[in-house]
């Protein structure tokens, strides 16, 4: 290692050591919960953060790989305008960030098969040296996904096209149909809505900063859900033609963070269900923010202000402060 790294990292550690009796805000470092790369191609690792402090040229970035099973090690280091990747990655790591716009992104350059792992991203901004690194999971997706038509890049225009087309002609597709060819595509449907569904919940509840467990996904409804100042705040929805188990109309949303105990209060007592929605004619046990106008996959699908209610709610409470994680999951 140069006497340059080491001269850096000597003075970050110095100035953790400040903060630990001047604390500083934490720098929140974020990056996609997965990336998909193809084999042999070159991978884009996402990493941004936001910092109390002006970022200044002691600005530092360190990303560190784990295998699969396996122990970390560093990859790259970057400080002062200057990259500086190990051994092993000086010809595959490229940084691609700008530090003035709080990226810290990287090019792994020739992906194969044995870099699938962890990549850790972690960024100081001397005084502000506290806050967690940020983690992406890399797969590599093998062959080349240009060669095989059922993976081409046009694989979801086409699907959408195909699911229309079946959508308009169904009177005349469905009774031309077998029991058999029926049961095969309601197999196929099945298990690309549960696919769907699956990514979409570990999308919004994959949340690095957050010690509170997975709240359950009410049937029927929804979750529309934000953090604010390292508290989760969870909304549960439910569709029309749905109301709540049990009333909640003072209950606008529920809560878990550290005077939780990081467990989520609400009128179940353990386990992690917020809420439950149960078939009626009428919706009169929640707010009346708390149904969605149709179901919340149609809601999802538009370009929809759930999330801005949700967080208009809570400045409303008094709930003030960083926001981040907002996301909106259906069952």
């Amino acid at each position: 290692m140069s006497t340059a790294i080491i001269m850096r990292t000597l003075l970050i550690y110095l100035c953790s050591l400040l903060a630990a009796t001047n604390p500083a805000s934490a720098v929140d470092v974020r990056t996609p919960a997965e990336v998909i790369v193809e084999n042999g191609t070159t991978g884009i690792l996402q990493c941004s953060f936001k910092s109390g402090e002006v970022v200044s040229s002691l600005a530092a970035v360190s990303w560190t790989f784990q295998p699969t099973g396996s122990v970390p090690y560093s990859i790259f280091y970057y400080g002062n305008g200057k990259g500086f990747p190990s051994e092993q990655y000086k010809k595959r790591v490229q940084f691609i960030g700008d530090l003035n716009k709080n990226d810290a992104s990287i090019h792994l350059l020739q992906v194969q098969s044995n870099d699938e792992g962890t990549y850790i991203c972690d960024v100081k901004n001397p005084p502000d040296v506290s806050g967690r690194p940020s983690r992406t999971e890399l797969k590599v997706a093998l062959g080349d996904l240009q060669s095989h038509g059922n993976c081409s890049t046009d694989a979801q225009t086409d699907l959408f096209s195909v699911l229309q087309t079946a959508l308009e002609c169904r009177e005349y597709l469905l009774p031309q149909w077998s029991t058999e060819q029926a049961a095969k595509l309601l197999i196929s449907m099945r298990n690309l809505t549960n696919s769907i569904q699956e990514q979409q919940r570990k999308a919004c509840q994959d949340n690095p900063t957050s010690k509170c467990p997975d709240p359950v996904v009410p049937d029927n409804g929804g979750l529309a859900c934000v953090t604010v100042n390292d508290y989760r705040y969870c909304k549960p929805m439910c569709n029309k033609g749905f109301d709540f188990k049990f009333l909640r109309r003072s209950r606008l949303y529920e809560r878990c963070g550290t005077d939780t105990g990081f467990s989520w209060q609400s009128q179940y007592i353990g386990g992690n269900t917020l809420a439950e929605c149960i078939e009626s004619s009428i919706q009169v046990s929640g707010g009346a923010t708390a149904y969605f106008p149709q179901d919340c996959l149609t809601t999802q699908s538009s370009n929809h202000s759930t999330i801005q209610t949700v967080m208009a709610g809570l400045k409303e409470q008094g709930v003030a402060g960083a926001t981040s994680y907002a996301c909106l999951v259906c069952a």
